[in-house]
């Protein structure tokens, strides 16, 4: 039970961010026709999930129940 309560915070706190990050990017390039707030937050979505998690297999930061919630919720 605890693992879905994590992965619906963390998706939660996910989308809000990925909708405010978007929408920020919209805001400063209103004339493009490319989606640039999709791409955006795709692309820096995957480089921060990579690194983080290429330093949990490296070090082993986070606790499972940490993993969950950022790498299945956020």
């Amino acid at each position: 039970m605890l693992q879905i309560v994590l992965v619906g915070l963390g998706g939660c706190l996910g989308s809000i961010a990925r909708y405010k990050l978007s929408g920020l990017v919209l805001h400063k390039a209103i004339d493009w026709r490319f989606p640039l707030g999709t791409f955006v937050v795709n692309v820096l979505g995957c480089i921060v999930v990579g690194l983080l998690a290429g330093l949990v297999e490296r070090h082993g930061w986070f606790s499972a129940d940490t993993r969950i919630f950022l790498f299945t919720g956020v």
